[in-house]
């Protein structure tokens, strides 16, 4: 009899504290509410423990981890939320619902790590979504959303520098370019946006600027001969045939295989004359898969 006592008191002992993780969450609520956030947040992890797909639980304890001061865990929580469910900002961020519910706590808006968080995630999906509309070559539809993403966050490179890839695709080269500036003058490095800058000059027959970018991709890293040749075809363009022939030189050196290297530049010998050294190169291109034989039975005779 003693043995079936402490049976019932350890069964229900035990089942009294297995905790739901939607208890754990109301829990947390609470001690949010009472301003203990490392119980909350405490209380939010375990319910995330339970239900790893609490998009809920993530986002409210990204808003614990902002009143910690933890900005970068705060966006990897809120992004959480986001990636568990695409449409999650959008239904709670209506009118300003959710800043008004999560984030005014009497603080100055603009200082507060909750907002600056919850807006980097917001403009994530927005940047998420122009890229799933890029796939699917819905570049309207792409360029709508990398601008939602820029007005949320006006410091958002990549924003800038896909919404110029963009452009680019509906040959809005100007703004194209315009926005590749913008993503270079938030970062500096930025060695794609310098190169797809200098095509979109290309494009637009700016080849002095093409020719400077391709520079600064050379100087960023060295390795890339696209960057080599791409520059050698805008040199060739303003007439400096020797200055063309030693980028193409250089993109081979990098890179042997470039059948559209050897191209252009047994194509630019033969401009300056150089017929047999531009012939075997035309040959090299043609057996390296670049088309080249038409070239050959006009120059190559």
């Amino acid at each position: 009899m003693q043995k079936m006592i402490i049976l019932f008191f350890l069964f229900f002992g035990i089942s009294s504290h297995c905790q739901t993780a939607e208890e754990f969450f109301s829990s947390a609520n609470k001690k949010s509410k009472s301003n203990d956030h490392n119980g909350a947040l405490a209380d939010y992890t375990k319910a995330i423990e339970l239900n790893p797909n609490y998009s809920d639980a993530y986002f409210q304890r990204g808003f614990t981890k902002g009143e910690l001061n933890d900005k970068s865990g705060a966006l990897a929580d809120y992004n959480k939320a986001i990636e568990i469910d695409p449409d999650y900002v959008d239904k709670h961020y209506d009118g300003g619902v959710v800043r008004k519910k999560f984030l005014n706590r009497n603080q100055a808006m603009a200082n507060n790590v909750n907002t600056i968080a919850f807006d980097a995630a917001k403009a994530v999906s927005f940047f998420n979504s122009g890229n799933m509309k890029s796939k699917l070559l819905d570049h309207k539809g792409a360029l709508a959303d990398y601008s939602k993403a820029i007005e949320i966050d006006p410091y958002y490179s990549d924003a800038y520098f896909q919404r110029g890839f963009t452009k680019g695709e509906l040959h809005d080269y100007d703004g194209a370019s315009a926005d590749y500036t913008k993503s270079i003058e938030i970062n500096p490095g930025y060695v794609d946006a310098y190169y797809k800058r200098a095509n979109a000059k290309n494009s637009i027959h700016d080849y002095a600027g093409a020719i400077a970018d391709f520079t600064r991709v050379i100087e960023i890293d060295p390795t890339i001969a696209d960057a080599y040749l791409n520059k050698g075809i805008a040199r060739g363009e303003l007439k400096d045939y020797v200055g063309a022939i030693a980028d193409f030189t250089k993109a081979i050196s990098i890179d042997p295989t470039d059948s559209y290297a050897y191209y252009n530049r047994g194509n630019t010998k033969i401009k300056l004359g150089q017929n047999d050294s531009g012939c075997i190169d035309l040959n090299k291109a043609s057996e390296l898969g670049y088309s080249a034989f038409d070239k050959v039975k006009i120059k190559c005779k």
